[in-house]
């Protein structure tokens, strides 16, 4: 059993992530493709969220991706669902 974060968006985590994607039942705000987008045009931009994807593997085999982001309001850090309140679905992937 292995837990990695990762802090940004990059080749290995998107190989993981659209494996998964291709193996589970997604809504498309859970897609790699639309968090990054959201990420890069909203998030790190507008709401200064740093990036907090936990990712599970069992035997090298990716089972479970948390897609969150690290909110900092004043001296207050909140972790939250990356998409935030654009998207409808916040939930983990498995």
């Amino acid at each position: 059993v292995k837990i990695q974060i990762y802090k940004d968006f990059n080749e290995e985590l998107e190989s993981h992530w659209k494996k998964l994607e291709e193996e589970s039942h997604i809504t498309p705000f859970q897609s790699y493709s639309w968090l990054l987008n959201w990420y890069t045009t909203v998030g790190s931009t507008l709401h200064n969220i740093d990036l907090c994807i936990v990712c599970y593997f069992n035997r090298n085999s990716l089972e479970l991706i948390l897609p969150m982001g690290i909110n900092t309001l004043g001296k207050i850090r909140k972790l939250e669902w990356l998409g935030g309140m654009h998207s409808d679905y916040n939930m983990p992937i498995v």
